[in-house]
């Protein structure tokens, strides 16, 4: 199916459906203390509140592996996900509350992100 762009509204596929598609982003979380990119992640785990009509995260970690998670444990044995140094990766976030990032060595990382936004 063919995807034709409306420019007054959302994208639209050859049948005039609408396509929610991010058509915007921003550099910082919703927390009341905003957590903005690039963010530096040492010590102590950080929490990105996801943002209202948010549908990912890009994350690019610099100087070190990062690890992610929905679930705040604050620990390294917690079900985290290992993002490589140097990768840009894009997680699905429509659904997630908060994502919880920690450092995978023993050395800063900084975090580069942003979040796709709808509407």
């Amino acid at each position: 199916m063919a995807i034709t762009t409306d420019p007054s509204s959302l994208p639209r596929t050859a049948d005039n459906i609408r396509i929610q598609a991010p058509s915007k982003f921003q550099m910082e979380d919703a927390t009341g203390t905003t957590i903005k990119s690039p963010k530096t992640v040492a010590d102590t785990e950080i929490d990105l509140l996801t943002p209202a009509n948010a549908t990912a995260l890009v994350l690019s970690p610099v100087g070190a592996d990062l690890r992610l998670s929905i679930t705040d444990a604050g620990t390294a044995a917690a079900p985290y996900r290992v993002f490589k140094d140097g990768t840009t990766t894009a997680v699905p976030v429509s659904n997630v509350a908060a994502v919880y990032l920690l450092r995978d060595a023993a050395i800063s990382v900084t975090l580069h992100f942003h979040y796709e936004m709808i509407g």
